[in-house]
């Protein structure tokens, strides 16, 4: 796993993250102020975005690494499964 695989996986992250947060801050928030929690929301929300928007446009980095041609025959052969087949 390289860092690129991470930077497209971390709007993901941020909403975990920011999910886990938000239930531990929920704990000492009032129960006449959970308008609070939603505001939060929206906010890791809003970040998770903006991530997900800044990646727009940019291709994938990949590694230099030929594709592996011995697992052609196999997904062949899944592809021809369940397919009648004439005698």
């Amino acid at each position: 796993m390289s860092w690129n695989d991470l930077y497209v996986l971390l709007p993901m992250l941020v909403v975990i993250a920011w999910a886990l947060v938000l239930l531990l801050v929920d704990l000492w928030i009032p129960r006449g102020n959970k308008g609070i929690t939603a505001g939060l929301a929206a906010i890791g929300m809003a970040a998770a975005l903006g991530l997900t928007l800044s990646q727009r446009g940019q291709s994938p980095k990949r590694n230099d690494v030929p594709p592996r041609r011995d697992l052609v025959p196999l997904h062949q052969g899944f592809a021809l499964y369940g397919t009648k087949r004439k005698p």
